[in-house]
């Protein structure tokens, strides 16, 4: 196996092992879920009412149906016991959705006009429409009933495998009472049931299930996990099927924090709307930050094949080891010398497209140089590097376009005359 075709599959082997998005070390990782329709379906509903100006809207079942259809909640997203007068609340109607269902409404809404029947009742006491909701009948999971949502609860496994810190907070309740539209008191099972069903799943999180009753989930995250910069996590890796949370956690932790966030949804990840693989946002750490503890893909694959090839870790330049003792690995040779340094040198260009997601042209002309290189005829390098400096002009980044030309000119000014 010849040099490239070696690092060509150390990177394929790197891309697997490392399928989370950013490269910190898993116990430098925070992957925080939510569960309905995040990690499983459920058929439990929850209490939805419509307030305006401080009083309930509806006084009719037909009124309701009318306003929830405006919003695109079907008649299949009322759930029993469906729509019912709240005497303790003036006689309004109450209607009660699944989580889908109630994503529909949620996302009408902005966080400061959805209130919360368990503590946060009184943001319905406010000029203009809002929203009360009772999640108390969703106290409890029925695990039984319940369709996990294979692909993120696989992710779940994964971010446990390797060594990060899992947490599920849920809009629920998660243990105590809550308190529904009547201001009774309601038990709450849920940290007991999420963790059941879960650890059934061989998915158990490492830090339990967290209940935030319908609030702010950016400022649970926060709370839990960056209490300072200097035990913050590196990354911090948010699945949600709801807007409202994936904005809420956006807005209080992106690039607010020593951390890097990746956030993926909102959608439906049983139906593919979002996918617990690829964020549908990506954002750095807050300004001023050091990237501290970071490799990338070419440094991982670098330490890997000086380990293999014996080159002391003590070694500062390790790229540099490559380019200038190709001998260590082809013998004295000169023609095989030269050879295998064009080899390393394209390898070297290839890493940094990699470094720097260059795709297009650019990298299936390197990638068709590297297949050249390995074929040893060194015309054919001459003729690859001609037609390759054709495309090079596709590269954005200036600083980059003159690296990659740098080193081309080399291969072509320096290595190739000398064959």
């Amino acid at each position: 196996m010849t040099f490239a075709s070696l690092l060509r599959s150390m990177r394929r082997q790197i891309i697997v092992e490392d399928a989370i998005p950013g490269n910190a070390s898993g116990n430098k990782q925070v992957h925080v879920f939510d569960f309905d329709d995040t990690l499983g379906v459920t058929s439990t509903a929850n209490g939805v009412m419509l307030y305006r100006d401080g009083k309930p809207v509806h006084k009719s079942k037909d009124d309701v149906k009318a306003w929830l259809n405006k919003l695109g909640v079907s008649d299949k997203d009322v759930l029993a016991p469906g729509m019912k007068s709240i005497p303790e609340r003036d006689g309004g109607i109450a209607a009660y959705l699944s989580s889908a269902g109630l994503a529909k409404v949620q996302r009408e809404f902005p966080s400061s006009k959805q209130g919360v029947t368990t503590g946060f009742a009184d943001k319905v006491n406010q000029e203009g429409e809002t929203i009360l909701i009772d999640f108390t009948p969703s106290s409890s999971t029925d695990i039984k009933t319940t369709k996990p949502i294979k692909s993120v609860i696989s992710r779940l496994k994964a971010a446990n495998a390797q060594g990060s810190d899992t947490i599920v907070i849920t809009a629920r309740k998660a243990n105590g009472k809550g308190i529904d539209f009547s201001g009774n008191e309601i038990d709450a099972t849920n940290s007991d049931d999420m963790n059941k069903f879960l650890s059934d799943a061989g998915a158990k999180p490492t830090d339990g299930v967290m209940g935030v009753t319908g609030q702010n989930k950016g400022n649970a995250i926060i709370n839990k996990y960056v209490a300072n910069d200097e035990t913050a996590p590196e990354e911090i890796h948010f699945y949600d099927d709801l807007k409202k949370n994936t904005d809420e956690v956006e807005d209080a932790v992106a690039e607010k924090v020593p951390s890097e966030l990746y956030i993926y949804g909102p959608g439906e990840f049983d139906h593919n709307e979002a996918d617990p693989e690829t964020p549908n946002k990506k954002f750095d750490k807050k300004k001023g930050q050091k990237m501290e503890n970071k490799k990338s893909e070419s440094e991982l694959i670098m330490e890997r094949w000086t380990k293999l090839a014996g080159i002391p870790s003590s070694t500062s330049n390790k790229r540099s080891v490559l380019r200038e003792s190709p001998s260590m690995f082809y013998g004295k040779d000169l023609q095989s010398s030269i050879l295998s340094q064009i080899e390393i040198a394209v390898e070297d260009i290839m890493m940094d497209l990699d470094d720097h997601d260059v795709t297009g042209a650019v990298y299936a002309g390197v990638d068709q140089l590297t297949s050249v290189v390995e074929n040893g005829n060194i015309d054919d390098i001459a003729e690859t590097i001609a037609q390759l400096k054709l495309v090079l002009d596709e590269i954005e980044d200036a600083e980059l376009l003159r690296t990659i030309t740098q080193k081309i000119n080399r291969i072509e000014q320096e290595l190739i005359p000398q064959f």
